[in-house]
């Protein structure tokens, strides 16, 4: 069941707000989306980033964050058994992978109608439709992906287009209500 996108509203950018959900390991580079969020505090915006997920890595992730100075930007939350109620916090989905099969968690932020930035990498880059349905861009470069966001953000008519064409090609292509037609096609 997907939550409607709403178009008649578009979200606050008084904040930019992003997500990501994953494990905190090398090959999930959140330290690439914790350098975003300070590119973007530099530029003088405020950043809201909500952090769900554990692993080795996660001290790592918090001292970063201090040593970058934006720990009261950056929500350290764990691992959620409902990720819904925090994906509907943020507008946008970061994903910074070094390499994805799917990418499960940015198809469930997808439905949400969140817009997934994505590192341009197999698996993502299948999902993510540049300039379509999001961005794939290389997070090795945290201020064009900044400056994306930013971007991104001031143009409301764009976002609601991203959003509706985000939660549409999960519907289309990943939706339990067409997995009959799935089957008889293989």
């Amino acid at each position: 069941h997907f939550k409607p996108v709403n178009t008649t509203e578009t979200p606050s950018m008084q904040t930019i707000r992003v997500i990501s959900v994953g494990a905190c390991s090398h090959v999930k580079q959140h330290c690439a989306i914790l350098t975003v969020v300070s590119v973007l505090k530099e530029k003088d915006y405020h950043v809201e980033y909500f952090h769900l997920g554990t692993g080795e890595l996660e001290k790592s992730e918090t001292n970063l964050a201090r040593d970058l100075k934006i720990e009261e930007n950056v929500h350290f939350v764990g691992n959620q058994k409902n990720v819904l109620p925090w994906l509907y916090k943020a507008d946008f989905f970061l994903m910074s992978s070094l390499y994805e099969g799917l990418g499960n968690s940015c198809a469930e932020a997808m439905s949400a109608g969140l817009i997934p930035i994505v590192n341009d990498v197999p698996g993502l880059r299948d999902l993510v439709k540049h300039e379509k349905n999001g961005l794939v861009l290389d997070f090795n470069n945290p201020t064009k992906v900044a400056d994306k966001i930013i971007e991104l953000s001031k143009d409301a008519d764009r976002m609601k287009v991203f959003s509706i064409n985000s939660r549409k090609k999960i519907e289309q292509n990943y939706s339990l209500l067409n997995v009959n037609d799935l089957i008889a096609e293989y």
